[in-house]
């Protein structure tokens, strides 16, 4: 079974994770790999480390917090301030030097998840592959190799998926799709900081 959760909303991770608690709960033996992550940004891998599920994470800073770093890293263009907005970055989370190019440890590091949790999927019944979308829509892993994965696929298993952007390949082929959508968010006036232990 195939489960898919995707859109530009918050909570994609949260559901996925709340799947393996609840199957965890029912004696399912779970797994999850999150692709593209920064483990200094994931808080949810020290609780399902404490449970002792299978958690995996692979991925590396993406968030860079001058000028100077950015033109070091190939880091894309920083946002205008907005009226009134002082300069300078945010302590607790910047969010001026996003990179979205990636690099070859980027690559290296997606071609590591996909090959663990190719890895994992004899050992779970639920099998949850974080962010996965994105790293397809990043071209950070090619789709025809997530196509064999979910081809062969036991079919009595769960796999779920998460990220945002949903190749249509990847749809015909699931059985459940939500699509969380953003509605507002306390983001969106650029001014609020991200909370450890609610955003991340």
């Amino acid at each position: 079974m195939l489960y898919i959760y995707t859109g530009d909303g918050k909570g994609k991770t949260t559901v996925a994770i709340g799947t393996i608690v609840r199957a965890t709960g029912a004696g399912k033996t779970c797994a999850i790999v999150f692709f593209d992550k920064n483990p200094d940004y994931c808080n949810e891998l020290k609780i399902l480390c404490q449970l002792n599920i299978d958690a995996h994470i692979f991925g590396q800073n993406r968030i860079y917090s001058s000028p100077l770093e950015k033109k070091e890293h190939s880091v894309t263009e920083f946002p205008p301030l907005e009226k009134g907005e002082q300069g300078g970055f945010n302590n607790s989370f910047p969010r001026r030097g996003f990179r979205f190019n990636n690099n070859e440890e980027d690559l290296r590091q997606a071609k590591n998840a996909l090959n663990k949790a190719k890895r994992l999927v004899d050992k779970s019944d639920l099998l949850v592959l974080d962010e996965l979308l994105n790293s397809i829509r990043l071209e950070q892993v090619a789709l025809r190799d997530v196509l064999d994965l979910i081809d062969n696929f036991p079919k009595e298993k769960y796999l779920i998926l998460t990220g945002r952007g949903l190749p249509k390949e990847i749809a015909e082929r699931a059985d459940l799709i939500s699509e969380i959508k953003n509605i507002k968010h306390p983001f969106d006036d650029l001014k609020t900081s991200a909370v450890p232990g609610i955003d991340y």
